[in-house]
Order: structure tokens, then C-alpha cells, then sequence
């Protein structure tokens, strides 16, 4: 859920003219609000049960864009210039802001924007509230299996992974490749989730190099890690399980058989890499989670 507390961090990094309008809209929907978009020229809108709406009367401006991130990064963008090349900005809250617009690039190859033309805000969402029930079976002391969520992007794989970290911290040790710290909500000023009492969170590097680091340092049971997206990200998952580690990942994938039609998670599969598949939908405006097993010979069925 997004508490009173996540819509204030939230709401202070909106442009000052849209606050009252975004505030109402947000408020309304908050339980499926998953994005807040700001688009130059249009009017801000706000992605909820899958459907955008429009939440104010006026246009958004470049100087609009400016302000929020002029917000979301406390007046010092310069100290946000390794995520911002990659065209992000992580803020209080573990909210993720994406950024588009007119490129360039410095003497010494850092990726700059020249212009924001949209930014799209991530609504990031405590954990508490999250029905677990489905996932019961892997939660038992030495029961989980390697499990990936998949659904959408939008629809709250990353909470459901919060959630589940937290659940298996309970019994057992879990690292977190935390590469954009989404997951965490770490930031450099600190603050993040509770991610529970046996958790080690690793940020700020590629998940390749968090899971060596992990694997190396913190001895971890269960290896979490978020949007494997890359050839490079399903390596490191194969690294982690050939050193005795199991796994727990999100995947961006409509249902079973979009995940396993994907080439880029065909090594997992092939590998015996995952052994349960967690799934979010939408029903009635609500969302719904499953676990399926996948069996031998899904991925040629």
C-alpha cells in the first residue's frame, strides 16, 4: 500500500502548480496507482489499473520537468549523474523517476540531457498489506525454490518482491542486487523499506558485480535482484546457482508461456534455474497473485 507519509515524499517533488490537482487524483487511486507522468506539452497523468487519466487542466512545461528534478534531486543533480546517464533518478522513498529528452554527452563520455522532454515517476509501495497466502508453500524454513515474478512493467512485481524478501528474511539470509535501488529505496541519503532482519542490500553497481560481491561476502541463502532484462543479468543468476545460491527475480512477461517464449530467459529455463513462477493481473481492479510450478518439458510444449 502507499501510505499517508509515501504520498507526501511523493507529492513534494511535483511541480508546485500541480499539487492540489495531482494530491486529489492521488489520494483516489492510491491503492493502484503505480505511475505519475509528466509529458511536455500534455497534461499530467496518472497510470492506475492499467489505465492512464488525465489529473490536471493544465499542460505540463520544461520548466515543470525542471522543477521535479530539481526536486527529486535536492537542488544537486551533479551528485545523481551516474544514475542520470542511464536515465534514471532514485529518490526518498525508493520512487523512480525516468527521464527522456534531447541528449549529450561530456569530454569524458558521461551521458547528459541537454533537455527533459518526460518524466515518468514510479510509485514505490511499502510492502505491509501484500497477501502472501498464494506463496505459502516457499515460505516454510527451508522450503523456497527458485522463483521468478513475473507480470507487466506497472503493475507491482518490485512491492511483491519487498514483500517476499521480507517473508524469507525472517528464516533465512537474503542479499539484494539492488542495482537502481528501487528495491531498497536506499539513497544517498539514506532512509529505504524494511526489508527484514536478515537482509544485506547491495546498490549502485550492475547486478553482474553485486551478485560476485554478494556471493563472495555475505554468504547469502537466497539471492534477490530485480528486471532481468540483459543477457549479462540471466549470467549472474547462473553464477549465483552454481555456487549453491537460490533465486528470486522479476521479469517483465504477460503469463507462463510469454516468460518461457522470451529467448533471454530461455538459459534459466534451460538450466533448471527456475522452478516456480509467481503472477500478478489485474481482476476487477484489484491485483491478483498465483504461483505455478514450471514442469520438464513446458519450455517445448
Amino acid at each position: 500500500m502507499l501510505a499517508a507519509s509515501g504520498i507526501d515524499t511523493l507529492i513534494g517533488l511535483l511541480p508546485a502548480r500541480f499539487l492540489q490537482e495531482v494530491r486529489a487524483a492521488l489520494v483516489l487511486s492510491a491503492d493502484n496507482a503505480e505511475e505519475i507522468r509528466l509529458r511536455q506539452g500534455y497534461r499530467p497523468v496518472i497510470l492506475a489499473a492499467g489505465r492512464e487519466t488525465e489529473c490536471a487542466d493544465t499542460a505540463v512545461t520544461y520548466a515543470d520537468i525542471d522543477e521535479l528534478v530539481v526536486r527529486a534531486t535536492k537542488s544537486s543533480v551533479h551528485a545523481y549523474l551516474d544514475s542520470m546517464k542511464d536515465g534514471y533518478i532514485t529518490t526518498d522513498g525508493g520512487h523512480r523517476i525516468g527521464v527522456c529528452g534531447m541528449t549529450a554527452r561530456t569530454e569524458g563520455g558521461i551521458l547528459t540531457f541537454r533537455k527533459i522532454s518526460s518524466a515518468c515517476i514510479r510509485i514505490a509501495r511499502d510492502p505491509d498489506g501484500i497477501d502472501l497466502a498464494p506463496f505459502s508453500s516457499l515460505l516454510q524454513p527451508g522450503a523456497y525454490r527458485n522463483t521468478v515474478l513475473i507480470a507487466p512493467p506497472g503493475v507491482g512485481k518490485t512491492t511483491l518482491l519487498r514483500a517476499l524478501i521480507r517473508a524469507l528474511s525472517q528464516t533465512g539470509r537474503v542479499s539484494v542486487a539492488d542495482e537502481k535501488g528501487e528495491i531498497s529505496g536506499i539513497t544517498p541519503n539514506g532512509g529505504g523499506f524494511d526489508l527484514g532482519k536478515h537482509t544485506d542490500v547491495l546498490c549502485g553497481c550492475s547486478k553482474r558485480e553485486a551478485c560476485m560481491m554478494l556471493l563472495k561476502n555475505m554468504s547469502p541463502e537466497i539471492l534477490a535482484l530485480d528486471e532481468i532484462t540483459s543477457e549479462e543479468d540471466t549470467q549472474a543468476m547462473l553464477l549465483a546457482l552454481n555456487c549453491g545460491v537460490r533465486l528470486l527475480a522479476t521479469a517483465h512477461a504477460e503469463n507462463v508461456k510469454d516468460f518461457l517464449a522470451r529467448p533471454i530467459y530461455r538459459p534459466l529455463v534451460e538450466a533448471n534455474a527456475v522452478s516456480f513462477v509467481g503472477e500478478i493481473h489485474w481482476c476487477n481492479g484489484k491485483r491478483r497473485y498465483s504461483l505455478k510450478r514450471l514442469e520438464r518439458g513446458m519450455l517445448s510444449a
